[in-house]
């Protein structure tokens, strides 16, 4: 048999770290353990897991519940809006028919107002015209009547005129 070298602690069994003595002008150190033990692992693993239990229940649960109905929420919202913009839409597009229709009733009113004018007009001008044609033809006969009488008055006057002068020039009464 070989004679036994130490080569550590055995397996399974973890020495209490116990620090190294220090040379001069040192400190001491202590040496690092890298694998806790178990039960120390299954000791500080229950509050761990109760922690994890109980944020579980009181956090991640209602807040994963409240997400939940807001996308709920939100899902409703858009689907409301999508649907009014579409009934927006739809009556936009009938109001713009109506309005259309609307114009074309004006047009033709307002062309049929216009024909009406035109021939309202057309009547007070032929009715103008006839009334300036009677008064005018009204005007000439007078004017003819009157030059008729002036003409007479003057040929009277001419003569008048005339055997005033001729009486004065011979001194006597001439009549004509």
């Amino acid at each position: 048999m070989h004679p036994t070298v130490a080569r550590g602690p055995p397996r399974g069994s973890y020495p209490i770290a116990t620090p190294t003595p220090a040379r001069s002008g040192q400190e001491a150190r202590v040496p690092v353990e890298l694998f806790p033990t178990p039960l120390l692992v299954g000791v500080l693993f229950v509050p761990f897991a109760v922690a994890v239990a109980g944020l579980h229940v009181i956090l991640l649960k209602p807040m994963m519940a409240y997400l939940q109905e807001r996308k709920q929420v939100s899902a409703q919202a858009r689907a409301d809006t999508e649907r009014l913009q579409t009934s927006i839409q739809e009556r936009l597009q009938e109001l713009e028919a109506k309005l259309a229709q609307a114009r074309a009733v004006a047009t033709a009113q307002r062309s049929e107002a216009r024909a009406r004018a035109q021939e309202h007009e057309e009547q007070v001008l032929e009715r103008a015209r006839k009334q300036a044609s009677r008064e005018l033809a009204q005007a000439l006969a007078t004017l003819q009547q009157e030059r008729q009488t002036a003409s007479i008055a003057l040929q009277q006057s001419a003569a008048n005129l005339s055997t005033d002068i001729a009486s004065k020039v011979l001194g006597r009464s001439v009549s004509a």
